[in-house]
This record gives C-alpha cells, structure tokens and sequence, in this order.
C-alpha cells in the first residue's frame, strides 16, 4: 500500500512540475486578433498628468497602439476616466468619484507621481488645471 501512496504522490508532483512549467499541454495558447507591442497605461502616465485628453493625444501621436483606461460613475451617473478609487492622490481631494456630480469634481493636482515609477512625478504643462475627462 505505501509503494502505491508513494507513487500517486511522485506523479502527482511531476505533473505539477511540468504542468506549471508548460500549461499550454493542458490549456492551449489563447490566440489573440493583433500584437499589441506599446500600450499606453492612463494615456501615458510617465509623459503628461495621467487619462486627461493631452495625455491620450500625445500617446497617439506618438503610435501607440492601445490606451488603456478606467471609467467611473459620477452621483449624476455621467461617466468619467479615472483609476483611483478615491480623489485623493490626484486632486487633494478625498472621497469616492461617486460622491460627487461632474460639475464639483476637483480639478487635478498641478504635479502627480506617476504610479509605476516611485520618485517620478509629471507637472501640469497647462495654465488651468485639466479637469477629469468626460466621455
């Protein structure tokens, strides 16, 4: 009985070990419609103040091939791009999106750190300071 036991045990592990390593054996490779080789995360959060309109135009002109955004609703129910669940680190502001209509939405702080990069901030280029984007 443990000859058994240690056996079911040893290929349970090899399987596992080679599954983990190759899980196309098991679940073949999804195939995708288009290679996306530069994605723009929030519009290009390292370049301007991240999903305002400036920052998605510059990732166009500057051939990217997919923005990836977040939309929220407002208490209007207008819809909004913003990630944060809160407004606190991009607008000194702190609540949910969903507690406020579009019209009270506080404008964005004229510097934000940028997510991914600890250390890096990006500055408002603009004299007024970009609202959060209506779609």
């Amino acid at each position: 009985m443990l000859e058994v036991l240690t056996a079911f045990v040893a290929g349970y592990v090899f399987a596992s070990f080679v599954l983990l390593r190759r899980p196309h054996l098991l679940h073949p490779r999804k195939k995708f419609p288009f290679v996306a080789r530069h994605i723009s995360h929030r519009g290009g959060a390292g370049e301007n103040i991240e999903n305002t309109k400036k920052a998605f135009l510059f990732a166009v002109q500057s051939n990217t091939q997919m923005l990836e955004l977040d939309c929220r609703l407002t208490k209007d129910n207008q819809v909004v791009v913003f990630h944060d669940c809160d407004l606190q680190r991009c607008t000194g502001r702190s609540g949910p999106i969903s507690d406020f209509d579009y019209s009270s939405l506080p404008h964005y702080l004229n510097r934000l750190s940028v997510f991914l990069e600890p250390g890096k901030s990006v500055k408002s280029i603009w004299g007024k300071m970009p609202r959060i984007v209506f779609l």
